[in-house]
């Protein structure tokens, strides 16, 4: 494989980014009724009846709606960009590191150890502010407290060692939720890619795929 030039990894980096930071803010209203029913499942049932609840709270009120969309924002940032970047990141470095053969003969546990790195190093990186997150729905929405902003309550964390560390506990269990989910994601997506770039011919496949 060639290696990674910083204009390409930034394309990976921004492209995980957005995906994350769109599909997330979007859904943000889903998120916080699946957050609630796990605090207070009496008030906030699992699936619709959450949903309703979470709706019914807002009133039409689009603040409340997404609560912790800043905080939203910078953690999938953090999260989408690394894991995409770092995941074709390790590949390319796999692929550099194995002789020829292994790497050819080891596709698909190059992509799941590739995805896998990725993915806890991502991970690790955004979940103090996925506990953040957590925490301005959680506490705003049973406590009715307002929502401080994403700089004001990180800022407000960093000044307690108890804050702090109250939101760093929820790493390994982040990293065990989340890379193998995404390691998942990223290896079917990996597998049926090559699958088509192999079935389909040269040129159709640069234009269905939109690379050179």
């Amino acid at each position: 494989m060639p290696e990674l030039p910083p204009q390409t990894f930034s394309r990976f980096a921004i492209a995980g980014a957005a995906a994350h930071v769109v599909t997330e803010t979007v859904f943000l209203p889903v998120y916080a009724s699946k957050t609630l029913s796990q605090c207070d499942p009496v008030r906030y049932p699992e699936g619709l009846g959450g949903l309703q609840r979470v709706l019914d709270d807002a009133r039409g009120d689009l603040a409340s709606l997404f609560r912790a969309w800043d905080t939203t924002i910078v953690s999938n940032v953090m999260y989408g960009s690394l894991a995409f970047g770092m995941d074709e990141f390790f590949q390319r470095l796999l692929g550099d590191t194995l002789p020829p053969t292994i790497a050819q003969a080891n596709v698909v546990p190059v992509l799941v150890v590739a995805s896998l790195l990725a993915s806890v190093i991502a991970a690790v990186a955004y979940s103090p502010f996925e506990a953040l997150r957590i925490k301005i729905i959680t506490v705003g929405a049973l406590y009715g407290e307002e929502d401080p902003g994403v700089i004001a309550a990180f800022g407000e964390a960093l000044q307690s060692r108890a804050a702090m560390a109250s939101l760093l506990q929820a790493t390994w269990p982040l990293v065990l939720e989340e890379g193998p989910y995404t390691a998942g994601t990223f290896i079917v997506y990996d597998v049926v890619t090559k699958w088509l770039l192999a079935f389909l011919p040269p040129s159709d496949a640069g234009d269905f795929f939109m690379v050179s």
